[in-house]
């Protein structure tokens, strides 16, 4: 079995366990009819726009939701980690996969720190 990155590919199934069950919490929501779609014009930019109105989602939507993102950004985590032990010899509490809103916080953010 490769070991490499394990603690990521575990995290990775669980997110998709996490997905899987996201889609039948949509499954179940659709077969509800509880919701229509529709296309309207946007004038401003000209694009046609789909639309959904719908009535409240299951509040276990979000949960699951976050629970499968959770587990990706942390399977980048685990992952950045393994770089930095196999090309250091160590790992550093600090070190986390760098997430940011903007590409130019990003880029500042990673232009001091590890690569």
């Amino acid at each position: 079995m490769n070991n490499l990155f394990h603690e990521a590919r575990l995290k990775i199934e669980r997110a998709k366990e996490h997905i899987n069950h996201l889609n039948l919490i949509a499954r179940d929501f659709a077969e509800t009819k509880s919701h229509e779609a529709f296309i309207e014009h946007d004038p401003e930019g000209g694009n046609d726009l789909l639309k959904v109105r719908a009535g409240l989602l299951p509040t276990d939507f979000a949960l699951v939701l976050g629970d499968a993102a959770h587990n990706l950004i942390a399977a980048l985590d685990y992952t950045i980690n393994e770089i930095e032990f196999r090309m250091r010899g160590f790992r550093s509490k600090y070190t986390k996969f760098p997430m940011y809103d903007t590409r130019d916080a990003l880029i500042g953010a990673v232009s001091g720190g590890f690569k």
